[in-house]
């Protein structure tokens, strides 16, 4: 298959695939908090409060339907402290949430002004999750705002039922790096050079199905780099129109006088989360599906076709790949086997249709 390529398309190749080693191993390993101070929770949890459940090297916190569990460790003095680390191993099983968002299993860092009143506009959130969710090392940094005068630490499950498990909690003084967004700065550059390099490789504007390809590749690098804020909102804008329309089409019928209208119990209605969730997913398997039916439809011709189609789908899955890794560069997003495994889907499924549908023309060769 390789010896079929041109120089410059195995010069491309080779450098993206280095590229995308290197920085899936430099985010894994740096860590861009430096720590500056000691460990604040001690081994044998003080200062906890009471444990339903004591682990070795941890805790068990239980829910059901008529019985929460809560944990809470306070930090009284944060004076001098630029943040914290927060650390913990977490896993969740038999998870039922509730009505609200935060009816879950979940962990939160949260700052208090001198009143101790809850500083909330503020990132907190550890650990959250509304599903299953397997052994997991959880950890992020927490700058202190101007009014914080002190800090708790929160364990939570309140949904109405499952176990969350937690163990290594770790709280530690910490600064930012100051060399990170150098960092990620020169990996940006570099990506996009990647890029720069593969397209014009690939010479995409001269194949049949080049500039559509070109506006999906720019529309899924664009969904990589918008804020995690800015993207649910868009979501969340997009949705209304429909849910409008939805509560117009179920008015209710208009009982006779004198009878009671009869009252059905209304089933738990989908969250925000969730919406966003099942969006953000759709999103990835259509953007990658149609790159993936636009890119076997211009490269693959009746000579070859087990060549180029391994060719074909091997460049795919790379550059889904690439764009996780991409989100490292992003101030609030972060790669995710679950969002590669939704991008490889819309790709297989694009893919094997393509294939059964594909014309019988031959397009240019590379």
């Amino acid at each position: 298959m390789f010896g079929t390529l041109k120089f410059t398309q195995r010069f491309a190749l080779l450098f993206s695939l280095l590229l995308l080693g290197a920085m899936a191993l430099f985010f894994h390993l740096y860590i861009p908090w430096k720590p500056m101070g000691e460990e604040v929770v001690s081994d044998d949890w003080k200062g906890w409060g009471p444990l339903v459940h004591r682990t070795e090297d941890g805790a068990t916190l239980e829910t059901t339907s008529n019985k929460n569990s809560s944990l809470r460790f306070t930090l009284p003095s944060i004076e001098n402290e630029a943040g914290f680390m927060v650390s913990m191993r977490a896993r969740a099983t038999g998870v039922v949430p509730g009505v609200k968002n935060w009816h879950c299993p979940r962990a939160v860092f949260c700052y208090y002004d001198e009143n101790d009143k809850g500083i909330y506009g503020t990132p907190h959130a550890v650990f959250t999750t509304e599903k299953e969710r397997w052994w997991k090392t959880h950890r992020a940094f927490f700058p202190v705002p101007e009014r914080g005068v002190r800090a708790r630490f929160h364990l939570q499950n309140f949904g109405l039922a499952g176990v969350l498990d937690v163990e290594h909690v770790s709280i530690v003084p910490a600064k930012p790096r100051t060399s990170f967004p150098y960092w990620k700065a020169l990996f940006a550059f570099l990506w996009f050079s990647a890029l720069g390099i593969c397209v014009v490789a690939l010479r995409l504007w001269r194949q049949r199905f080049g500039w559509i390809i070109c506006g999906l590749i720019f529309a899924i690098i664009t969904g990589v780099l918008l804020p995690k804020d800015a993207l649910n909102y868009a979501i969340q804008t997009s949705c209304k129109p429909q849910k409008i329309i939805s509560n117009l089409r179920k008015t209710p019928p208009v009982p006779p006088s004198g009878e009671k209208p009869e009252v059905k119990s209304k089933p738990r209605s989908r969250s925000k989360k969730e919406l966003i969730e099942y969006s953000h997913g759709a999103g990835h398997v259509t953007l990658f599906g149609l790159l993936s039916l636009f890119a076997t439809l211009s490269w693959l011709q009746k000579s070859g076709i087990r060549k180029r189609s391994v060719a074909i789908f091997s460049g795919l899955i790379l550059f889904a790949a690439a764009t996780e890794v991409l989100q490292n560069v992003t101030p609030d997003r972060r790669a995710g086997w679950s969002d590669l495994s939704l991008d490889i889907i819309g790709i297989v499924v694009a893919f094997v249709v393509a294939l059964v549908f594909r014309p019988s023309y031959k397009t240019p060769v590379l």
